[in-house]
């Protein structure tokens, strides 16, 4: 019906365009006109479009058959007619003559004409004959539905119009009656229809359901519902709804509680049933209120009036890092320390290969389901080449984007074995994981047609995980306790190594779960299986049965799979009760024996439900004395915190069902908070009492971080490099004595044979930033062994950082071995920056570096180097050339000593290749150096620091080298530079000043003035004309600077305080604290130093096991802890476990 309705409209566009012959015009275009012309049903008659005199002209009975034709799908055949019959008058009209000529031979039609044999195609079409035309569209038929005659009195009855007199008294039915008659058809419900004829088109995508609404159409809808609601960050909202709905920005309003204030929606990207809102920065925990109200309905579903109160979570400040993996000569594989979004990472611009020769195409950027990494697929890379990678711009699910990450690479490959199969597993009954020795080829890893079974059992699908090692093949019912083969062929690696047919055994499991029963409380029977059980079967209560009428209410599986706590209603005290068990199974789908089983009663359990709690940083944990519902426990509104630290973003009931953790706000150490927990009822309904000495307890203070940077040190994983060498990627960077404090072993796990040479030496050391460090390794018998073959899989332990996380052994990483060999540094490439500095670039870190070590020939005397000590490890270095020896436009040679080496020291640079087998080709240029100035806007970061770039190295800044003064406003202010920092890349400036006198605001301009003593590598000063620049306060003060958290050694005589700002301390001494408890005994041996990280007090004597070290900050240690603002420290005193 919505077909025919489109031709019907399409006919009316191209007839009315015909219309002539103008009445008296309507003053305007009625919302009905609009209506018809916002769906492209009206265009007018020229290029004057819908205008109130275009809507005033009539149409004509020859029009009017045209839209019947058009109805009946006989348009086309009759605009083609060329019958002999036809009307006497079918002259007048000669481009109706085919139209004429089919009414006359298909008087069917109703058509026949006047008894003269005239059909007077222009006579004008009345309300009754076009209203029929609109009845027939609904699907109602003449003469069966309705007489002719009848035809106003019927349109009325339906709906269709509001009286029928109305459309009979018109003598000049008009363009605009037209439009009103198809706006009022478009708003009827066709015959035998629920919906409304627009609605219809909308259903079948005649018409999209946004220009229906844009059109002023109202669309019959039905409710969708939010079945999934997540504030992943402070600026992420993730929703999952039960039908497909495009949300959009002017949908969302979010509001803060008890507060006037609003988020701004950035953006939603709405894909099926989930959307991910990104809005304006919340207030960490603080509670907001979200509502929705979709304007243009989803296939005719809306979400009205949904609301969800929630708590915005901490900011996230940590940028993301990355590292790569050369994994085919046209893929690379990037791994990011956390999840980044989709939009930054599949940015193709975010991407650059490039080489001495012709650059590599970056074709496509691939985000995991994990989102956190991603294949590129390039171009082929010569296996001769040198190339340098780029990754930029890419930014985390919070919005920080990444810093810069630069590095050369080479692919040699080495790698010319076929993959091989480490281990099948079969999962359950319909589920195999095969884990192969190195990444794999998407295509063919998910080929079913590479992978068969014996007995009768086929694969169904096959689907590479993240690793690209890892294959799960779902396949048809495998039998418990039958040995299967796997057969696998024609799975490539992606070097293009083709893996040929092999044979794998398994075996189906078919051992039946045993089990252990014992009641833990009245109402709490614990049962431990054997193995793991099926869940929906373990938590099925009609599964357990109890005699002497005690009831089973629930069953609880905990989060190892094997445990089940049945909820019981109140047991009898000594009372002999005997539990029945049956159709429990386990993950193979082996249902247990039936089991019987006894168990004593338990006495009741009288105590009223209350709690502990305990501060851990960022967090609060409520220990229960009983478990407790889910639902209440995890309402984080059923917490009441000092307002101080807001509302909890997180409430965490763990699988005890006792123990709920509290994300919060940073605790400062020692301070004494409370919290109020309101509503949360135990498995029996009774809610914890109102009674403040019940509800209401108070707990100390432990610094921490909220936002995930407690600065604990995570390794996150372990890279191989080559034969010998190994990068370590942690989640924070470390501090030159962390690096001196690790230790590294490297080992063969347990389940290999293999073995490595028993006596290794390690060079570690910083590559790229300072959460990326380097192993190379060297044995007794080479410098260069090769030690990490391909095929094989190696063991990485960290250990000798006090901060390090070793739970769980995550210090311990895994890594694959490789058949790329350690090579030489090369001399990637040689670029002249201008007349008086040449940049070279090497294909992997190297040290030794200084003037003396390279020469550029004839007689161009190098100055100075960019790296200030031979000690330093880079994979770059800029040449400053004396201005009495320039470079021209002419060619010149590299020529590169010795003494530079590899980071390690072991093997010497190499130089060209060939016939120019010591020395690197450049082209020089005549271009000057360009004078430095800052290219960046100054931002104030908060009241008291700016910070901003120059374009290119700086020398030196110290706090002498900038001024700052006030440029609007009245009265004078000083401002006092305290310190002056400048970056790694010596690019950026940081200014800190004294926090003692004015600070920086919104109210008012500032002007930075640059000190002529600043200049760039080359001693070229900033021009006099760039020296003054103006920028804005800010109006957020510096944080806090506090103790973050503390850290303890594994044998209790080193303790560790990070903070939460850069420190700035003169001195400081073991006198500027006071230990007590732990059995420490005071030494005039205990020692402090400090970093700009961290304060490390080493105690001559080892404090006592699993106590507790209180440590208090005198007055005077808190005034020498300060930052790079001058701030004190606040934290006076802390408590830290010993292990």
């Amino acid at each position: 019906m919505g077909k025919r309705f489109t031709a019907l409209l399409l006919t009316i566009v191209l007839i009315l365009a015909q219309f002539g012959g103008v009445t008296a015009a309507a003053e305007s275009i009625s919302k009905e006109a609009s209506a018809c012309k916002d769906l492209g049903v009206l265009i007018g008659a020229d290029a004057s479009g819908v205008t109130p005199e275009y809507l005033s002209t009539t149409p004509t009975r020859i029009q009017a058959f045209i839209i019947v034709l058009r109805l009946k799908g006989l348009y086309n055949e009759a605009s083609g007619y060329e019958g002999e019959k036809n009307f006497k008058d079918a002259d007048t009209v000669g481009w109706a003559r085919n139209y004429m000529a089919y009414a006359k031979s298909h008087p069917d039609l109703g058509w026949g004409g006047y008894p003269d044999g005239t059909f007077a195609p222009a006579n004008k079409i009345d309300g009754q004959a076009f209203y029929k035309v609109m009845l027939e569209t609904l699907g109602y038929k003449q003469d069966l539905d309705f007489t002719y005659a009848e035809t106003l009195e019927f349109a009325e009855s339906i709906g269709l119009v509001k009286k029928a007199d109305d459309i009979a008294k018109i003598k000049n039915f008009t363009v605009d009656d037209v439009a009103k008659g198809i706006y009022g058809a478009l708003n009827t419900k066709p015959k035998d229809s629920d919906n409304k004829l627009i609605t219809v088109m909308v259903e079948q995508n005649i018409i999209t359901s946004s220009k229906a609404t844009a059109a002023g159409f109202t669309l019959d809808t039905k409710d969708a519902n939010v079945i999934s609601f997540d504030a992943v960050s402070n600026n992420r909202i993730e929703l999952e709804f039960d039908q497909e709905i495009l949300l959009q920005k002017a949908d969302i309003e979010i509001s803060q509680v008890d507060s006037n204030s609003r988020l701004s929606v950035l953006s939603v990207d709405s894909q099926g049933k989930r959307a991910t809102i990104i809005t304006t920065e919340a207030h960490p925990f603080e509670a907001y209120e979200l509502e929705i109200n979709t304007l243009v309905p989803t296939n005719n579903f809306v979400v009205k009036g949904y609301k969800k109160k929630y708590v915005a979570m901490p900011k996230d400040t940590v940028k993301p890092a990355v590292r790569h993996e050369i994994t085919g000569r046209s893929e690379i594989l990037l791994t990011f320390s956390e999840e980044v979004s989709r939009e930054t990472a599949e940015n193709l611009s975010n991407y650059m290969v490039e080489s001495a020769g012709n650059d590599v195409e970056v074709l496509s950027a691939e985000l995991s389901e994990s989102r956190k990494m991603v294949i590129l697929k390039t171009t082929n890379m010569s296996a001769s080449g040198f190339y340098r990678l780029t990754v930029q711009g890419v930014c985390d699910v919070s919005g920080n984007s990444m810093d810069r990450y630069r590095i050369p690479f080479d692919i040699t490959q080495k790698d010319l074995r076929s993959p091989s199969v480490v281990s099948v597993r079969s999962e359950n009954s319909t589920t195999l994981t095969v884990v192969f020795d190195e990444r794999i080829d998407k295509i063919s890893a998910e080929n079913t047609n590479n992978y068969s079974i014996d007995n009768g059992v086929s694969v169904a699908d096959a689907k590479l995980d993240d690793t690209g090692k890892v294959v799960t093949l779902s396949t048809t019912e495998q039998q418990s306790g039958t040995r299967y083969d796997l057969t696998i062929e024609n799975v490539a690696d992606n070097w293009g190594n083709l893996m040929y047919r092999k044979n794998y055994g398994f075996v189906g499991d078919n051992t039946k779960p045993t089990l252990t029963i014992m009641a833990v409380s009245n109402n709490e029977v614990k049962i431990t299986f054997s193995k793991k059980v099926n869940k929906e079967s373990a938590e099925n209560a009609d599964n357990y049965m109890i005699d002497k009428g005690l009831k089973v209410t629930e069953a609880i599986l905990d989060d190892s799979g094997k445990v089940v706590t049945l909820i019981t209603s109140n047991q009898t005290l000594r009372e002999l009760y005997t539990v029945t068990i049956m159709q429990v199974y386990d993950l193979w789908g082996n249902m247990m024996s039936i089991y019987t089983g006894k168990f004593g009663g338990m006495p009741a359990d009288t105590r009223e439900l209350t709690y502990t709690a305990k501060s851990e940083g960022g967090q609060l944990v409520l220990t229960f004395n009983k478990r407790v519902d889910k639902s209440t426990a995890e309402d984080i509104f059923n917490y009441i915190l000092d307002s101080e630290l807001g509302y909890a973003a997180k409430a965490s009931l763990d699988s005890t069902g006792r123990v709920v953790t509290l994300l919060t706000a940073n605790h400062s150490n020692g301070k004494m908070y409370s919290v109020t927990v309101e509503n949360v009822k135990d498995m029996f309904g009774n809610i914890i009492s109102s009674d403040s000495k019940v509800c209401t307890k108070k707990f100390v203070g432990i610094g921490g971080s909220s936002a995930g940077g407690d600065n604990t040190l995570s390794l996150e994983t372990a890279v191989n490099v080559n034969v010998n060498t190994v990068d370590l990627i942690f989640n924070d960077e470390l501090t030159a004595e962390e690096l001196e404090d690790m230790r590294v072993k490297v080992s063969v796990p347990d389940e290999y044979s293999y073995k490595l040479p028993s006596s290794l030496t390690s060079y570690i050391y910083f590559v790229g930033d300072k959460k990326n460090v380097r192993v190379q390794y060297e044995s007794n018998s080479s410098k260069n062994p090769e030690l990490f073959e391909p095929g094989n899989i190696y063991e990485v332990e960290v250990t000798g950082i006090d901060r390090l996380n070793n739970k769980n052994d995550a210090n311990i990483k895994l890594f694959a071995g490789t058949g790329t060999p350690n090579t030489a540094p090369e001399v990637l490439s040689v670029a002249a920056l201008n007349s008086t500095a040449v940049e070279v670039i090497f294909s992997e870190p190297v040290k030794g570096i200084s003037r003396s070590q390279f020469d550029i020939k004839n007689s161009i005397n190098i100055s100075d180097v960019s790296v200030k000590s031979t000690q330093e490890i880079t994979d770059t270095v800029i040449l400053y050339l004396s201005n009495s020896t320039k470079l021209s436009d002419n060619e010149y040679k590299l020529y590169v000593r010795s003494g530079v080496k590899d980071a390690a020291g072991l093997n010497s640079v190499i130089v060209g290749s060939g016939s120019t087998s010591n020395y690197f080709e450049f082209d020089g240029t005549s271009a000057a150096n360009e004078a430095p100035f800052i290219e960046t806007d100054i931002t104030a970061l908060d009241t008291y620091t700016l910070q901003f770039a120059f374009n290119e190295p700086i020398k030196s800044v110290s706090t002498s080298s900038f001024s700052i003064r006030r440029v609007s406003g009245s009265g004078s202010a000083s401002f006092i530079i305290a310190n002056a920092i400048l970056s790694d890349d010596k690019k950026t400036v940081t200014l800190y000043l004294n926090s003692r006198y004015t600070a920086l605001d919104t109210d008012h301009e500032y002007e930075l003035t640059i000190n002529s003593s600043v200049a760039d590598m080359q001693n070229l000063t900033v021009e006099s004309e760039n020296r003054k620049l103006q920028f804005s306060g800010a109006d957020n003060d510096p944080e806090e600077l506090a103790v973050a958290a503390s850290y303890i050694n594994e044998d209790n005589d080193r303790i560790t305080l990070m903070f939460t700002r850069e420190l700035d301390i003169d001195s400081l001494a073991v006198s500027d604290f006071e230990f007590s408890g732990a059995g420490y005994y005071k030494s005039s041996n205990d020692k402090v130093s400090f970093d700009e990280k961290s304060v490390t007090i080493s105690l001559a004597n080892e404090l006592d096991n699993d106590e507790v070290l209180t440590i208090k900050i005198t007055s005077g240690g808190r005034s020498k802890i300060k930052d790079l603002n001058g701030q004190k420290l606040i934290t006076e005193e802390l408590e830290i476990d010993t292990n």
